[in-house]
Protein backbone atom coordinates (compact mmCIF):
# COMPACT_ATOMS: atom_id res chain seq x y z
CA UNK A 1 0.00 0.00 0.00
CA UNK A 2 1.38 3.21 -0.89
CA UNK A 3 2.16 5.67 1.59
CA UNK A 4 0.54 9.30 1.14
CA UNK A 5 2.52 12.53 1.02
CA UNK A 6 1.34 13.58 4.57
CA UNK A 7 3.41 10.46 6.18
CA UNK A 8 6.25 11.36 4.35
CA UNK A 9 6.25 15.39 5.24
CA UNK A 10 5.75 14.18 8.64
CA UNK A 11 8.65 11.32 8.63
CA UNK A 12 10.27 13.91 7.33
CA UNK A 13 9.86 16.64 10.05
CA UNK A 14 10.52 13.90 12.62
CA UNK A 15 13.68 13.17 11.50
CA UNK A 16 14.59 16.90 11.51
CA UNK A 17 13.48 17.49 14.54
CA UNK A 18 15.80 14.50 16.01
CA UNK A 19 18.80 16.44 14.14
CA UNK A 20 17.78 19.50 15.85
CA UNK A 21 16.97 18.23 19.32
CA UNK A 22 20.74 16.35 19.49
CA UNK A 23 22.08 19.92 18.28
CA UNK A 24 21.24 20.71 21.73
CA UNK A 25 22.89 17.53 23.43
CA UNK A 26 26.84 16.36 23.88
CA UNK A 27 28.65 14.59 21.52
CA UNK A 28 28.22 10.83 21.79
CA UNK A 29 30.40 9.50 24.71
CA UNK A 30 32.23 6.96 22.25
CA UNK A 31 32.93 10.12 19.64
CA UNK A 32 34.51 12.11 22.70
CA UNK A 33 36.39 8.91 24.02
CA UNK A 34 37.95 8.43 20.63
CA UNK A 35 39.18 12.01 20.39
CA UNK A 36 40.26 12.15 24.04
CA UNK A 37 42.03 9.11 23.47
CA UNK A 38 44.24 10.54 20.20
CA UNK A 39 45.06 13.81 22.23
CA UNK A 40 45.74 11.77 25.26
CA UNK A 41 48.29 9.98 23.34
CA UNK A 42 50.08 12.85 22.02
CA UNK A 43 50.17 14.28 25.65
CA UNK A 44 51.62 11.07 26.87
CA UNK A 45 54.19 11.28 24.29
CA UNK A 46 54.91 14.78 25.10
CA UNK A 47 55.65 14.09 28.69
CA UNK A 48 58.05 11.32 27.85
CA UNK A 49 59.82 13.83 26.51
CA UNK A 50 58.96 13.71 22.63
CA UNK A 51 58.67 16.85 20.37
CA UNK A 52 58.61 17.02 16.63
CA UNK A 53 56.42 19.03 14.46
CA UNK A 54 53.62 16.94 14.26
CA UNK A 55 53.42 16.55 18.08
CA UNK A 56 53.24 20.29 18.22
CA UNK A 57 50.70 21.21 15.59
CA UNK A 58 48.37 18.78 16.68
CA UNK A 59 48.16 19.93 20.46
CA UNK A 60 48.50 23.15 19.20
CA UNK A 61 45.36 22.46 17.21
CA UNK A 62 43.57 21.13 20.57
CA UNK A 63 43.99 24.49 21.87
CA UNK A 64 42.83 26.80 19.29
CA UNK A 65 39.25 24.10 19.34
CA UNK A 66 39.22 24.62 23.19
CA UNK A 67 39.81 28.62 22.78
CA UNK A 68 37.20 28.51 20.50
CA UNK A 69 34.29 26.65 22.45
CA UNK A 70 35.99 28.94 25.38
CA UNK A 71 34.86 31.98 23.56
CA UNK A 72 31.44 30.75 23.28
CA UNK A 73 30.76 30.94 26.93
CA UNK A 74 31.62 27.45 27.48
CA UNK A 75 34.67 26.87 29.11
CA UNK A 76 36.40 26.90 33.01
CA UNK A 77 40.11 27.82 31.88
CA UNK A 78 40.79 31.86 31.47
CA UNK A 79 40.68 33.09 27.66
CA UNK A 80 44.22 34.94 28.63
CA UNK A 81 45.39 31.27 29.93
CA UNK A 82 45.09 29.37 26.86
CA UNK A 83 46.38 32.27 24.57
CA UNK A 84 49.40 32.35 26.65
CA UNK A 85 49.64 28.52 25.91
CA UNK A 86 49.03 28.87 22.83
CA UNK A 87 51.70 31.81 22.69
CA UNK A 88 54.36 29.16 23.88
CA UNK A 89 53.53 26.37 21.69
CA UNK A 90 54.16 29.24 18.57
CA UNK A 91 57.77 29.86 20.40
CA UNK A 92 58.44 26.07 20.29
CA UNK A 93 57.72 25.78 16.65
CA UNK A 94 59.73 29.33 16.48
CA UNK A 95 62.97 27.62 18.31
CA UNK A 96 62.97 24.50 16.40
CA UNK A 97 63.03 26.21 13.26
CA UNK A 98 65.95 28.45 14.04
CA UNK A 99 67.94 26.15 15.93
CA UNK A 100 67.22 22.51 14.58
CA UNK A 101 66.07 21.58 17.99
CA UNK A 102 62.87 20.33 20.07
CA UNK A 103 62.04 21.10 23.08
CA UNK A 104 58.82 21.72 25.09
CA UNK A 105 59.33 23.36 28.82
CA UNK A 106 58.10 21.19 32.21
CA UNK A 107 55.80 24.27 32.76
CA UNK A 108 54.07 24.34 29.11
CA UNK A 109 53.64 20.51 29.53
CA UNK A 110 51.44 21.06 32.41
CA UNK A 111 49.68 23.74 31.26
CA UNK A 112 48.94 21.64 27.94
CA UNK A 113 47.61 19.38 30.58
CA UNK A 114 45.44 22.29 32.28
CA UNK A 115 44.17 22.71 27.87
CA UNK A 116 43.81 19.13 27.71
CA UNK A 117 41.70 18.14 30.37
CA UNK A 118 39.45 21.15 29.47
CA UNK A 119 39.04 19.62 26.11
CA UNK A 120 38.04 16.86 27.42
CA UNK A 121 35.59 17.98 29.49
CA UNK A 122 33.94 20.36 26.77
CA UNK A 123 33.46 17.29 24.75
CA UNK A 124 31.78 15.36 27.36
CA UNK A 125 29.40 18.10 28.45
CA UNK A 126 29.37 21.10 25.94
CA UNK A 127 26.16 20.94 23.35
CA UNK A 128 27.20 19.25 19.57
CA UNK A 129 26.07 23.15 18.57
CA UNK A 130 29.09 24.62 19.47
CA UNK A 131 31.34 21.49 19.10
CA UNK A 132 30.53 21.88 15.80
CA UNK A 133 30.76 25.46 15.51
CA UNK A 134 34.45 25.09 17.03
CA UNK A 135 35.18 22.30 14.46
CA UNK A 136 34.01 24.59 11.29
CA UNK A 137 36.46 27.76 12.66
CA UNK A 138 39.16 25.12 12.60
CA UNK A 139 38.03 23.76 9.48
CA UNK A 140 37.78 27.22 7.63
CA UNK A 141 42.07 27.90 9.35
CA UNK A 142 43.35 24.80 8.20
CA UNK A 143 42.19 25.86 4.43
CA UNK A 144 43.23 29.01 5.24
CA UNK A 145 46.66 28.06 6.14
CA UNK A 146 47.03 25.65 3.05
CA UNK A 147 46.23 28.52 0.90
CA UNK A 148 48.93 30.77 2.58
CA UNK A 149 51.83 27.73 1.86
CA UNK A 150 52.35 27.56 5.78
CA UNK A 151 54.41 24.44 7.01
CA UNK A 152 52.20 21.55 8.16
CA UNK A 153 54.94 18.94 9.35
Amino acid sequence: MPQSSKRKIHNHKGAQGRRQKALFLPIPREDAERLMLRTRTMLERVRNGEANRVLVNSLGQVVLFTNFVIAAGHGALEPSFVDDVEHELGLVLLTADRTGEWHIPPELVENLTRVVNEYDRQLRETRLEIIAKASDHMEHLSKAGRGTGERSG
